[in-house]
């Protein structure tokens, strides 16, 4: 419990508080003046002549998947997800790899695939980005 004397010196306090922030305060009126200005107006210019821009050409950076039975089924099913560059940048994986993939793709990220459809896309996937028995790479992208 706070007693009368605690009290009493608590508001003394705060009123001595009160008079040196009011004692303290800027006078308005006494403040320098802030002339302002208008923001400065800078020309913009346009290119005269299509001379004047730096034109490149950007090579063709999209992997080239060779022809081969699946391969149209395999652009078509697979790129709705992934993109040819993210493909490529996967190992080669043997065939039961890869069908446990192609697996994981339809069960668990419900890719719309049949099972003759996965067959194909299995086997074109073992034929240009696999390993043979030895796990050698038998890939045949560029």
């Amino acid at each position: 419990m706070i007693t009368r004397k605690q009290l009493l010196a608590l508001v003394g306090f705060v009123i001595l508080g009160a008079i040196i922030i009011w004692i303290g305060r800027d006078d308005p009126s006494q403040r320098p003046k802030i002339e302002e200005q208008p923001p400065v107006q800078t020309p913009v210019t346009q290119p005269s002549t299509q001379s004047d821009f730096n034109q490149i050409t950007l090579p063709h950076d999209d992997p080239e998947f060779p022809p081969g039975p699946g391969r149209e089924l395999f652009l078509a099913r697979c790129t709705v997800c992934h993109s040819l560059r993210y493909i490529t940048m996967q190992p080669n994986f043997s065939k039961k790899v890869w069908a446990k993939e192609v697996a994981k793709m339809i069960n668990t990220y419900k890719a719309h695939i049949t099972g003759e459809e996965a067959r194909e896309i299995i086997n074109y996937l073992a034929t240009v980005k696999g390993t043979d028995q030895d796990g050698a790479s038998n890939s045949k992208l560029k």
